[in-house]
């Protein structure tokens, strides 16, 4: 079904994903190249209309971050930031340390 189910989405993480999405441990991985410097917000179509900062690159990679380190539950809360990106890579093209912000 549709619904979201936090165990569900847990378990695609750690099983590698679909869809060109990363592994947990490689988007683990990938994530410590952002060194939050902020160039992927003003890029963000996302950002631009929310001004929120868990909308852009740096700040859904610091909620995978912390979910993967048990510091943050997987909760039903967290699935509109997590899939609300557009995968259009303006965030990876401004991207300094070339983190893959749009596949983590």
């Amino acid at each position: 079904d549709g619904d979201f189910c936090p165990a569900r989405l847990q378990t695609w993480l750690a099983l590698g994903g679909s869809d060109g999405l990363l592994a947990l441990s490689d988007a683990i991985s990938q994530s410590e190249r952002c060194n939050r410097c902020g160039y992927c917000q003003p890029p963000c179509p996302v950002f631009r209309a929310t001004g929120v900062e868990s909308s852009c690159g740096r700040g859904r990679i610091q909620l995978v971050k912390a979910a993967a380190q048990g510091r943050l539950p997987f909760t039903q809360d967290y699935a509109p930031i997590l899939f609300e990106c557009l995968m259009c890579r303006a965030c990876v093209e401004a991207c300094a340390p070339q983190a893959e912000t749009d596949v983590i």
